[in-house]
């Protein structure tokens, strides 16, 4: 459900815009808030509650607004804005890089990534008296700043409390406001999620800090409850609303073919497999979660696969599948191109079908046009473009047609334009809605001169493809008296007059001549029909439909050689296990045919995607094999006694983690494409050490133990 926490200048009496109640000075109400621990773990904390919205709040809370990311309108994305506090008019730079930081670091998290040109982001420039925030980097600090955003809110040195409503006016300075990260002047860790709020507190530049954000757009984007215990104590209420919380267990849920059952036994992105994890928000029994670990109970992993479906799915209740098309409050003609413009996730193209009459026209799956003049239409018509998002991400179908789907009906009148055959003698012939042309057949007069008249006004024309033509301004519907007249050294003078009505069924000086056979009607494409010849007009045949009935085919009608052709996808055959081998389409065989084994005999590694043995041991510093899309920058531990250490990617900097004697830290890549690394580490001893390289990420890359 779309959220904008857009304000108008225009209020009414107690008026808090729906976010919070309204108090008296009195009262002490309080707020949950989400609070990130160092280890990643989540717990909840009650705070004071802002202050209620007010007009004079608004009005003051003016800033200058920069765009970050601007894919489309407002309308059809989802709208990210950035908020600063403890930044002054010198700070702005570093403002800026903090933004852009944690903006690309949100984007690197599926399904983020893939759907990133969804969302629009902007930064606003708000600007405070001092630079820093409450209590950072000592309890007791007091900074003048625009949100008064503080460390040790609710006594806990990592909660990152802001003034909640201050933060919302000014992201309502941009053009629209969904989902609110607030940045503090900061490197000390902390962050905070106001879910009520849909607003984010985060340290600008502490690299740990912006996964809070992430797993707040779990709750606000996605609907996603916590997977994290807050409850002690056996659940036994009902089943939850959440798509990620159950009360069934493995065995049920699939019998009922509840919640995520359709990924159980799925290796999933944040280690493990998909099943039922007792534990979750509600309880320490009695209530599941997908997998044993996800953002949604720690913030050192990704989100599971059912998780992700569920952002997915409601990236779509916010954004259409088709971002623009042709109008369809019009009626068509007949002779016009109709487009649609489907939205563009990255790594895979939306599926388009064209339907006119019902019965799909056999066009590439990714044609986003159709010239409805080469169909050669005519009477009353019905054309359909349905666009659907056939993401592997998202199994369950009801979501794919309900919220991944979209269709636009325009409504086709082939006859409005004019008859199937051309003018005759003499007459008024159709242009187009505002424009009539006045016309006569040359007989072959040796022309001193001529004019052709509308109403008594008489202009020269021109003769062309036999015709002497003039356009004239005209009315739809509206009766003209015409006129033509030709001087002939010959014949003399040649003069004739008529009166008709200017509409959409005149005449068109292009449309083609009567026929006798409908040999005369074959426009040459075999595509589009055989066309015929009925009582002297020539009417459109019916467009071929090619469709092999074969599921993971993509079928197309090829006007060279005047066949249907067969394109497997073998994308559609894909099950997404490595272990099983690559599945393919075999339209011979009647559709889709199972893998090979990749590994043979030797044991294959589903959550890695590798066969065991197959890749080389690490070395010393390098790029490690995580699975397809993920590579792992890694360096083996020297004994350090590190303060801090990054590893690198890209020049994108961030801590990692020390197991199994190596630092590490994992990111998006993508096969086959070199990279360029770095390791830093502080030692109390030796000081900084630093090591470069560059490295080809491969499906053979070591595999770290």
């Amino acid at each position: 459900m779309r959220v904008n926490i857009k304000f108008e200048l225009v209020f009414s009496l107690g008026l808090a815009v729906g976010l919070l109640p309204a108090r008296s000075a009195t009262a002490q109400h309080t707020i949950e808030v989400e609070a990130p621990a160092q280890d990643g773990h989540l717990e909840h904390i009650e705070v004071p509650a802002p202050a209620p919205m007010t007009e004079s709040l608004l009005m003051d809370a003016l800033a200058d607004v920069e765009v970050i990311q601007e894919t489309g309108s407002s309308d059809n994305r989802i709208d990210f804005v950035f908020v600063g506090d403890g930044y002054t008019a010198d700070d702005l730079d570093d403002y800026h890089a903090d933004v852009i930081n944690r903006w690309e670091e949100l984007m690197t998290v599926e399904p983020f990534s893939t759907y990133r040109s969804y969302f629009n982001a902007y930064k606003v420039n708000v600007i405070s008296n001092e630079s820093g925030v409450d209590n950072d980097p000592t309890l007791g600090v007091v900074k003048d700043t625009a949100l008064n955003m503080y460390f040790w809110c609710g006594n806990l040195d990592r909660l990152l409390c802001a003034d909640v409503n201050a933060a919302l006016a000014y992201a309502n300075n941009a053009p629209a406001a969904e989902h609110v990260i607030a940045l503090a002047n900061s490197s000390k860790y902390g962050g905070a999620g106001y879910k009520a709020s849909n607003l984010a507190t985060s340290a600008g530049s502490n690299l740990d800090s912006g996964r809070i954000v992430m797993h707040e757009l779990g709750h606000s984007l996605g609907d996603l409850g916590d997977e994290y215990i807050r409850n002690d104590g056996h659940y036994t209420g009902p089943e939850p609303i959440d798509a990620n919380l159950s009360i069934y267990e493995s065995a049920q849920m699939a019998d009922l073919e509840a919640k995520w059952y359709r990924w159980l036994g799925d290796p999933t992105p944040d280690g493990g497999y998909i099943g039922t994890y007792e534990g979750g928000e509600m309880g320490t029994t009695g209530i599941y979660r997908p997998s044993q670990n996800s953002m949604m109970k720690d913030l050192d992993f990704p989100f599971n696969l059912p998780g992700r479906e569920q952002l997915v799915v409601m990236i779509y209740a916010d954004v259409s599948p088709i971002d623009d098309n042709t109008p369809t409050d019009v009626v068509l003609q007949g002779t016009e191109t109709v487009f649609v413009h489907p939205m563009a996730p990255d790594g895979h193209s939306l599926t388009i079908t064209w339907r006119l009459d019902g019965a799909a026209l056999s066009l590439p799956p990714d044609q986003t046009t159709v010239d409805l003049s080469g169909l050669s239409l005519s009477g009353n018509h019905t054309l359909t473009a349905t666009v659907v998002d056939n993401t592997p991400f998202v199994r369950n179908p009801v979501d794919r047609v309900d919220l991944m789907t979209d269709t636009r009906t325009w409504t086709i009148d082939a006859d409005q334009g004019g008859p199937g055959t051309g003018c005759g003698d003499f007459g008024i012939a159709y242009v187009d809605d505002s424009t009539l042309a006045v016309f006569h057949r040359d007989e072959g007069w040796s022309a001193n001169w001529h004019y052709l008249c509308l109403e008594g006004y008489c202009v020269p024309g021109e003769l062309r493809d036999g015709y002497y033509v003039k356009e004239f301004s005209g009315t739809l519907d509206t009766g003209y008296g015409f006129e033509f007249k030709v001087q002939d050294d010959g014949q003399g003078q040649f003069t004739t007059s008529g009166r008709d009505t200017f509409s959409r069924q005149s005449c068109r000086l292009d449309a083609p001549s009567g026929c006798t056979s409908s040999a005369d009607c074959d426009d040459g494409l075999y595509c589009n029909g055989e066309e015929a010849c009925v009582d002297g007009g020539c009417v459109a045949g019916s467009p071929i439909v090619c469709d092999d009935g074969i599921a993971c085919t993509a079928d197309s009608c090829d006007e060279q050689s005047d066949t249907c052709i067969v394109s497997p996808d073998h994308g559609v055959c894909d099950n997404g296990l490595f272990c099983d081998g690559e599945e393919v389409c075999d339209p011979t065989g009647g559709g889709c045919s199972a893998g090979v084994a990749p590994c043979g005999s030797d044991p294959c590694d589903e959550i890695n995607d590798i066969c065991d043995g197959g890749s080389a041991d690490c070395q010393e510093f390098g790029i490690a094999y995580e699975n397809n899309n993920t590579l792992v920058v890694y360096h083996e531990d020297r004994g350090w006694t590190g303060q801090w250490h990054y590893l690198c990617l890209n020049g994108y900097c961030v801590p990692g983690t020390l197991s199994n004697g190596y630092y590490r830290k994992s990111f998006s890549g993508s096969i086959g494409t070199t990279y360029s690394i770095e390791f830093k580490v502080q030692d109390n001893t030796t000081g900084q050490y630093i090591v470069r390289g560059q490295e080809t990420f491969t499906s053979e890359s070591c595999v770290l133990p």
